[in-house]
């Protein structure tokens, strides 16, 4: 599945050391998704809470 460049998705990671987590992600202009934020940890930390921010928005 491709995305646009510039949209932006979440997904739930089903492999590795994050499995479990909620991930929203945002596709780069070279159409490569990079992570955001990690939105639900489930079981062992994530190893991507150290570089993206980590719950719900506060508004």
């Amino acid at each position: 599945m491709t995305r646009k460049p510039g949209s932006s998705f979440t997904k739930t990671i089903t492999r590795g050391p994050n499995k479990g987590d909620n991930v929203s992600f945002k596709v780069a202009k070279g159409g490569k998704p990079f992570p955001t934020r990690v939105n639900r940890d489930v079981g062992r930390s994530s190893t991507l809470k150290s570089d993206v921010p980590f719950g719900k928005k506060k508004r």
